[in-house]
Order: structure tokens, then C-alpha cells, then sequence
């Protein structure tokens, strides 16, 4: 298991731990427990603003003018893999 070490000041520290007591948790499971709900908080944001553009995605029409080379020119900086 990873660990993670943190330096607090005294009163931080009997802040957390007084938290943590009434909360039910050991120090160690309530910073946690506080770091695992803030990173899914942070993964649920991520993947509803991936939702959200990949639904705009969807819902473009497809812009009919555009007609896509037979051959993809040699001279585009982009690399050629991005076009497959």
C-alpha cells in the first residue's frame, strides 16, 4: 500500500484527529476517506464534461463540403497515424 507522509502543525493535526474520532475513523482513514471522495468528485466532473462534448459531437451534422483527400499529403506537419 502506498503511504503518504504530511507534516502538520499541532493544531491541524488535533483538528483532523478530533474530526476524524467523532466521524468514526482511525486519522489515517478519515484523510483517506476526505482524498478518495475528492478524487472521484474530480473523475465524475472529468467524465461529465467528456459527456457533454462528445453528446455536442453527436449531434453536429456533418459539414457536406468537406471532402477528404484520396492520399493525405506528405508536407502535413500532423503525424499520419492521427488520421487513421
Amino acid at each position: 500500500m502506498t503511504q503518504v507522509n504530511v507534516q502538520l502543525d499541532n493544531t491541524v493535526a488535533q483538528q483532523l484527529e478530533a474530526t476524524a474520532r467523532d466521524n468514526g475513523y482511525t486519522l489515517a482513514g478519515y484523510i483517506s476517506a476526505v482524498i478518495s471522495g475528492h478524487c472521484a468528485s474530480v473523475m465524475k466532473r472529468e467524465l461529465d464534461a467528456k459527456r457533454v462534448l462528445l453528446d455536442l459531437i453527436a449531434t453536429a451534422d456533418p459539414d457536406p463540403t468537406f471532402v477528404r483527400p484520396a492520399e493525405i499529403p506528405w508536407d502535413v506537419s500532423t503525424p499520419r497515424e492521427a488520421f487513421s
